[in-house]
């Protein structure tokens, strides 16, 4: 049987691409023409404008009256003028409590911004992954589509049996198969970034590797989520707002005041005066101070359990990590050191001499392509739980 030096093709299977992506300027990008984050923040400052017209005088009120009466006596009518107001201190409270409330709303946008920015730094994570594993199937499709040329030669020639050649097209067309399945996820990825980037296009050409991020002590995640995390800052603040509009509901229990101005027609002659008026809060105010003060326990209760959750997680995710690191060494040790070359090259060598035959050159082909599959899924994973640690810093 005649053999055919294939090592060398083999060789291109192990190449990785020497660019470096640029996580972070995709990521700026995105924040600057997300859609959803921008209607999000005009959002916000609607609320915060809701907010502070809720805390003004109610509008006047301006009356008139026309009364008829007997022809001897005449008609009468009246024009007044009057305004409403709640006890002073009440708005005081309200003021402060929208203030707050306003901040808050800033973290929010802020956390809504920090949660997109993970969003499309995982997903170029799995962008980066589907870009590597075409590129590897791409390189053993090339090197099996020559090898089936070849061997094909050999068939037309009785040097291999039809068993051997329908494994070899079996193998192929599986090949292909996985192909069109990573290119098909390559592509929805792609158009994924797009519509996070608010339909406007992306230019991912040099996007063909992970960002070179270390693995941070432990310690150092969770400082940063306890200092730097918008949604406990939002969290508070929002409870803060609650706790003062139950003070602003407690000084609503002291009454409202009304005072006016009276213009009154009779019989011909013209009378002025105001009028001074006091509402009672008998039913509406105690039933505000209880929902302003449940809703402050609620969003303490909801921060505290926030923060042990997120707590929990970075813990989780963490000893994840670092396991995941120590797998990856492993690995590192074969494909990113000359072995992994090495292996394919004695590979092909082995094929080459005749110590092989093309059935277990091609079970060992496909142990390698499957051990380089598992490295990239346990790298991809890892830069998620990276992503994930990495959001606070």
């Amino acid at each position: 049987m005649k053999r055919f030096a294939i090592y060398g093709i083999i060789l291109g299977c192990a190449a990785t691409s020497a660019y470096a992506a640029d996580f972070e300027t995709v990521v700026n990008t995105i924040v600057s023409n997300n859609a959803a984050l921008a209607a999000q923040r005009e959002s916000y400052k609607a609320q915060g404008l809701t907010l502070r017209a809720d805390n003004t005088l109610s509008d006047p009120e301006i009356g008139f009256e026309h009364q008829w009466g007997p022809a001897e006596v005449g008609n009468k009518w009246n024009i007044s003028v009057s305004q409403s107001f709640d006890w002073p201190g009440v708005y005081a409270k309200r003021s402060a409590a929208n203030r707050e409330a306003i901040n808050a709303f800033e973290f929010l946008y802020l956390a809504d911004e920090a949660d997109l920015r993970l969003k499309a730094w995982q997903t170029l994570c799995d962008y980066v992954d589907a870009v590597s594993r075409h590129r590897l199937l791409t390189e053993v499709a090339a090197n099996l589509d020559t090898l089936y040329r070849r061997q094909s030669f050999a068939y037309d020639h009785g040097e291999l049996t039809i068993l051997d050649m329908k494994k070899l097209r079996l193998e192929r067309a599986s090949l292909q198969v996985r192909l069109a399945t990573a290119e098909t996820s390559t592509d929805r990825l792609r158009h994924d970034l797009i519509a996070l980037n608010g339909g406007k296009t992306l230019d991912l050409g040099g996007l063909t590797d992970y960002e070179q991020t270390p693995l941070l002590p432990e310690e150092e995640y969770l400082a940063a989520f306890y200092d730097s995390d918008p949604a406990v800052a939002a969290r508070q603040g929002l409870a803060r707002s609650a706790q003062l509009n139950a003070q602003a509901a407690s000084r609503a229990r002291m009454p409202g005041f009304s005072v006016g101005y009276i213009h009154n027609v009779e019989g011909g002659a013209h009378f002025n005066g105001f009028s001074v008026g006091v509402s009672l809060p008998v039913y509406s105010s105690s039933k505000r101070r209880a929902a302003a003060l449940a809703e402050s326990l609620s969003l303490e209760q909801s921060n505290a359990d926030y923060l042990l959750a997120t707590h929990s997680a970075i813990v989780s995710d963490y000893s994840a990590a670092r396991s995941l690191g120590e797998r990856l060494k492993v690995y590192d040790d074969f494909f990113v050191s000359d072995s992994g070359d090495n292996y394919l090259t004695l590979l092909g060598k082995s094929f080459d001499g005749e110590q092989i035959n093309m059935i277990t050159y091609l079970l060992e082909l496909n142990y390698y392509l499957e051990a380089r599959i598992d490295y990239q899924t346990a790298l991809h994973d890892y830069q998620l739980l990276l992503a994930r640690l990495s959001r606070y810093k």
